[in-house]
């Protein structure tokens, strides 16, 4: 009986240690987008059709269109290449108005 609790206690412990990882990773890429975001908001024209961003924690390949940014969020602590876009449209007074989707939620 004694063996079955410890066996549920550390089948308990895995999991709940598993699930903070995949939290740590989400906000990880989600900062890492954000980042990303304000960079692009501030000087768009530096970003070409399509090139990599590196962090001290992963880096982000992003591939441009007419209205969409395509990201791919590697992490160097996990091996999970996670896909996202930012819809970006340029207006007639050249501002540069960026929306995100949640396409990465945990």
């Amino acid at each position: 009986m004694l063996s079955v609790i410890l066996m549920m206690l550390t089948s308990s412990f895995h999991h709940q240690q598993l699930a903070n990882r995949e939290v740590k990773h989400y906000f990880q890429r989600q900062m890492m987008k954000q980042l990303l975001l304000a960079d692009y908001q501030k000087n768009p024209t530096k970003y070409d059709k399509e090139g990599v961003v590196n962090y001290n924690i992963g880096q982000i390949h992003y591939q441009k269109t007419t209205d969409e940014m395509i990201l791919w969020i590697y992490l160097k602590s996990d091996s999970m290449k996670i896909r996202d876009s930012l819809n970006v449209s340029v207006s007639s007074s050249d501002e540069t108005t960026t929306t995100t989707s949640d396409k990465t939620k945990p």
